[in-house]
């Protein structure tokens, strides 16, 4: 509020801003104050009110809204608050969108008006598997609906093979794995000695003395005495003997 220096009387009075003045009929004081520093225009004043602003008196245009509020019931919704005087009040979300914005109706990974969504909401449109891709007693949610396993749990599958022909059938299902091998005393045999030059069975390779003597045809007369040889699978022993050869007096003797 200004202040001046005001002299009456020839006395001066220095910041001065309310000057009270008897009335002539006693009934009391006419105030007078000092209005050079208010600067509020009419729009800046209540409607119904008045006020005065450089000596002048302003009736006021500001509308008296009362109070002020509502509900947002969109994510793009609003409450549009008119410009004017409000005693106040609310904007807030419709009771039944509030009561669903919990962690547990939005995705993981947003955040909704401060709400952060469970670690376990996801979109699962992209998923593929079916119910036979699914481990049975376990369930899995694909496309937003929930599905029931029915994937066979075969727990630990293994086994022997003993023949050529052998096999170890693994059912279709899951399985917590296992051995399938050659049976020990098969394993035992696959060595190179027995096993023909030339030949790999399960990644052995033969001897090179193994060898298939089917089209041999010496006779133990036509081996060397001393001397075995494999002819068709057998062992002979030669009888041969060599002549014995002698020089006598010039003379050559062969017996």
């Amino acid at each position: 509020m200004a202040k001046k220096n005001l002299i009456i009387n020839k006395v001066e009075y220095a910041d001065v801003y309310k000057v009270n003045l008897p009335l002539a009929d006693g009934s009391g004081d006419a105030s007078y104050l000092e209005t050079s520093d208010a600067d509020a225009a009419a729009g800046e004043i209540l409607a119904g009110k008045s006020g005065y602003v450089n000596g002048a008196k302003v009736v006021g245009t500001m509308p008296d809204n009362g109070a002020t509020g509502g509900t947002i019931s969109t994510p793009t919704g609003k409450v549009t608050i008119p410009a004017g005087y409000t005693e106040g009040g609310e904007v807030a979300l419709d009771a039944d969108s509030a009561k669903n914005i919990t962690a547990k109706n939005i995705k993981a990974g947003v955040t909704i008006l401060g709400v952060e969504g469970d670690s376990n909401v996801v979109d699962t449109e992209d998923g593929t598997a079916a119910a036979g891709d699914i481990l049975t007693g376990k369930d899995a949610y694909v496309g937003g609906a929930k599905v029931a396993g029915s994937m066979p749990n075969n727990g630990a599958v293994g086994g022997d093979i003993s023949t050529v022909a052998g096999k170890v059938t693994v059912p279709a299902g899951y399985t917590t794995g296992g051995d399938v091998q050659i049976a020990e005393a098969e394993q035992a045999k696959i060595v190179p000695g027995n096993i023909k030059a030339g030949t790999t069975i399960l990644g052995v390779d033969g001897k090179s003395s193994v060898v298939d003597t089917e089209d041999a045809d010496a006779t133990a007369g036509e081996i060397l005495a001393g001397k075995t040889a494999y002819v068709n699978g057998a062992k002979v022993t030669g009888t041969t003997t060599l002549p014995t050869i002698t020089l006598t007096d010039g003379v050559l003797s062969i017996s």
